[in-house]
C-alpha cells in the first residue's frame, strides 16, 4: 500500500508531464510524441557518442525489445536515423 506522500508525488509527476505536453502543443510539432519519446530524442541528441539500443535500454530501465520499439517509432516519424555499423547493427 502506498503512503499518502507517494501517491501525492505520483499524481504531481503525472500532472507535470501532462502540463509539459500541453505547453508543447502550442509551441512545437512534437506534440504527438510521448514524454518517453521526447526524453529519448533528448538522450540521443545530447550523447557525445553513437547510441546503442543497450544504452537506451539501460538509461530508461527498459528491456531491449522496448528500446527497439521506442526507437523504431522515432525512425518511422523521421526524427532519428538508424545507421548500421558494420560491426554492431545496434548503433544509431
Amino acid at each position: 500500500m502506498q503512503s499518502d506522500n507517494t501517491a501525492e508525488l505520483i499524481e504531481t509527476m503525472f500532472k507535470v508531464a501532462h502540463d509539459l505536453k500541453d505547453e508543447m502543443s502550442f509551441t512545437s510539432d512534437l506534440r504527438h510524441l510521448s514524454i518517453l519519446q521526447i526524453r529519448a530524442l533528448h538522450f540521443i541528441d545530447c550523447s557525445d557518442k553513437k547510441v546503442s539500443m543497450t544504452d537506451i535500454a539501460e538509461y530508461f530501465g527498459i528491456e531491449l525489445p522496448s528500446a527497439t520499439s521506442l526507437v523504431s517509432k522515432l525512425c518511422d516519424q523521421k526524427l532519428v536515423d538508424r545507421i548500421s555499423d558494420e560491426n554492431d547493427r545496434r548503433l544509431y
